[in-house]
């Protein structure tokens, strides 16, 4: 898990297209921001066992899990297009 100095950790969308999605309870919206073929945004440590609940429909009818922990390689590419 990779997190800042302020303690949001970074998730990642399963695909590499943006993605946003809201957390009601606390009017949060977080923006899943596609640069350098990595999806992802920095999320309140708080918010994070709800992403990591979100499902996703795939072809088939099944399912897969929307959100995941992005490892520290992407998040470097993310940041800053290196590893």
């Amino acid at each position: 898990m990779v997190t800042r100095e302020d303690g949001f950790v970074a998730l990642q969308h399963f695909t590499t297209n943006g993605f946003a999605v809201r957390i009601e309870a606390d009017d949060v919206t977080y923006n899943f921001i596609p640069q350098h073929n990595v999806s992802m945004a920095w999320v309140h440590p708080n918010h994070v066992p709800i992403l990591l609940k979100e499902m996703a429909q795939i072809c088939c009818g099944k399912q897969k899990q929307r959100f995941e922990y992005a490892s520290e390689i992407n998040v470097n590419i993310w940041t800053t297009g290196d590893r």
